[in-house]
Order: structure tokens, then C-alpha cells, then sequence
């Protein structure tokens, strides 16, 4: 860290990009000399990504939900409500009650865009306040799916199963045009698969449960809502190729780490610097198990109309999990359908 020490920022980078170490020890490096440039930079401001508050509350609101459908009467219920004031009111009225801070971001936005560039730029980070819409259809999306989980765990009868997938279904869908209001496209793209692997779901329901159709026609509709997972990786990839329609050349100007349990497994998210139309772009890439390369230069993809939304040639992390999680559910719904085949 002799280089960084002495106010080479550059060099020490390239310096342990080429180093023959570890990429654990080159993650534990760039973190540390990611602390190291913040700190020399007076007008560098301090950048959580997401206030703690609302997180806390949000994750222990997820477990007072998924216990209580461990408890019955009252005590469930109590469990269930305040577990949906805690997932979904506290931060909404945490995000509502900082809206007066929008300006102060435009300045923290604007004084960081000075660490990469001269010029003004455009970011898509760090975090920022939710749109009102945003907020909306945040908390009736959980609302949805919470009474879907709900109906489904304390009821019985074909009628409430069926009634319990509709919700799911519209739950997904509402998380969908949530983050399509918030400019999450990778977001939209996974609730939306989840969004359609639901609504075949329910239609393999309705079709074995109510209409007593033709197996083969309700497992058609099976097969069809697993592949929506199974083959989540290659509707990613044709959805933003189709998307990002137009190309510019970005280099990567900085690569942020972050560490896992014990310091194993680092994830890495790459700063992407781009020209489109007359204007400089500052992007926060996906997050990846594998290190950009710093200084890279390549050709993306991106959006005409939201040069935000880039394709690098990469899927999220969260693909290979969507993908096993439709092997399992076919398999889990071919075992259901053998009888009645």
C-alpha cells in the first residue's frame, strides 16, 4: 500500500490487478484501498447505499411473517400484522419522512461524479429516495403476497388454494411495475418471470382442481410455468439484448468489493463510465462473483430510452437460483400430476 500511501490511487490499482495473488486477497486489497482514497478526499461525501433503519425493520418483519404461520388463533395473527408493519409501514414511513433530503442528495450525487470525472455525470447510485409510486406498489405487492401465504396456510378446500394463487400471481405482478417505476429493470425482468411461472401455476390449478381437464393439458400448463424459471438465464439474456438495442463504449473506472462470512466468497460490482447522446454516464453495475477487470474497456448494450438499463454480457447472481428453483418445481409438480396421468 506504499503507492496508495502516497496519493497513487491509479497505480496502486493496476498494481494489485496484476499481482499473482489470490483473488480473495486482491478483494481484501481494493476494499482497503477503496477506504483509503474516500478518506483523502475532502469532498468525498460518505455514501450508505441504504439507510440501516429500514432494513433492520424490513428483514425482522420477514421473520415475525414466516413465523407466524407456525402459531394459530390470535397469537398468529398478532404475529402475521405486526410483522407487515415492520416489512412494509415503518420503511415506507421512513423513505416518506426523508424526502425533504432529495436536494442534498443532487449534491452528494454531483461531488461524487467528481472522483471519476470532470464532467457532469449521470448515476445511478447511491441510493436514492423512492418515488411515491414506487412506495405504493412496494407495500401492496408484499400485502398481496403476505395474504396469499396467509389464505394458503390456514385454509383448505380448492376454492382458497386456487384464491391463494390468484394473489400470488397478482403480487408478483405488482412487485413487477414496482421496480419498473423504480428503474430496476433486472428487478422487473425476475419478478415478471416469477409473475408468469404464477399465473400457469394457478392455470394448472383451475384446470385440475375445478375443470377437471385433461392431464395432459394440465401439465402443459405445469411444464410451462417451471420452464418460466428453469430457463430464466436465457429469457434474461434475449429480454436485454432485445432492450439494450444500441451500443457505446464504457471503461471500468472503479471496481467495489464487497466481502463475504469470514472474509470468503468477495462479490464485486463494477463502475461503468459511458458516453450516450452528449451525456456522461456513471453506472453501478449488477453485483458478480467474478472481479472486473480495472481500466477495462469494452463495448455494452444499453437502452435508447434508459441509458441506464445496460447489458454487459453477464447474468445476475440471482439467475442460477431462479434456474434450480424451476428444476425443483417441476419435479415437484410432475410427482403431483403422476396420479392423475
Amino acid at each position: 500500500m506504499d503507492l496508495a500511501s502516497q496519493g497513487r490511487f491509479e497505480e496502486a490499482r493496476k498494481y494489485i490487478q496484476e499481482a499473482d495473488i489470490t483473488a480473495n486477497q486482491k478483494a481484501r486489497y481494493n476494499m482497503s484501498l477503496w477506504r483509503m482514497e474516500n478518506n483523502s478526499m475532502k469532498y468525498t461525501p460518505a455514501q450508505p447505499d441504504i439507510p440501516k433503519l429500514p432494513v433492520v425493520s424490513m428483514i425482522l418483519g420477514f421473520v415475525l411473517i414466516i413465523a407466524g404461520f407456525f402459531l394459530s388463533g390470535s397469537a398468529q395473527s398478532f404475529i402475521i400484522i405486526t410483522g407487515l408493519i415492520m416489512a412494509a409501514a415503518v420503511p415506507a414511513f421512513f423513505v416518506l419522512k426523508e424526502k425533504k433530503h432529495n436536494g442534498t442528495e443532487t449534491v452528494t450525487r454531483t461531488e461524487l461524479a467528481k472522483k471519476y470525472t470532470d464532467a457532469e455525470a449521470d448515476m445511478n447510485f447511491p441510493w436514492q429516495v423512492p418515488r411515491p409510486a414506487v412506495i405504493i406498489t412496494t407495500i401492496l405487492g408484499i400485502g398481496l403476497l403476505t395474504a396469499a401465504a396467509f389464505i394458503y396456510g390456514n385454509s383448505s378446500g380448492d376454492i382458497n388454494v386456487i384464491t391463494a394463487l390468484i394473489l400470488l400471481t397478482a403480487g408478483f405482478a405488482v412487485m413487477t411495475l414496482s421496480r419498473i417505476q423504480s428503474d430496476s429493470f433486472n428487478g422487473a425482468l425476475m419478478w415478471g418471470t416469477m409473475a408468469v411461472s404464477a399465473l400457469f401455476l394457478t392455470a394448472t390449478a383451475v384446470n385440475a382442481m375445478l375443470l377437471e381437464g385433461k392431464a395432459a393439458l394440465t401439465a402443459a400448463f405445469a411444464i410451462a410455468g417451471s420452464a418460466a424459471l428453469l430457463l430464466y438465464p436465457l429469457w434474461f439474456v434475449l429480454i436485454k439484448k432485445a432492450v439494450c438495442s444500441d451500443t457505446a463504449e464504457a471503461e471500468c473506472v472503479d471496481v467495489q468489493t464487497t466481502l463475504g462470512y469470514k472474509d470468503y466468497h468477495p462479490r464485486y460490482r463494477a463502475i461503468w463510465m459511458y458516453e450516450y447522446n452528449g451525456t456522461t454516464y456513471l453506472h453501478r453495475d449488477m453485483t458478480s462473483y467474478k472481479s472486473p477487470v480495472y481500466n477495462e474497456r469494452k463495448t455494452i448494450r444499453l437502452s435508447p430510452r434508459y441509458p441506464h438499463n445496460i447489458y454487459t454480457g453477464k447474468l445476475p447472481v440471482s439467475a442460477f437460483f431462479i434456474s434450480a428453483a424451476g428444476f425443483f418445481f417441476l419435479a415437484f409438480l410432475l410427482l403431483f400430476l403422476k396420479p392423475l396421468m
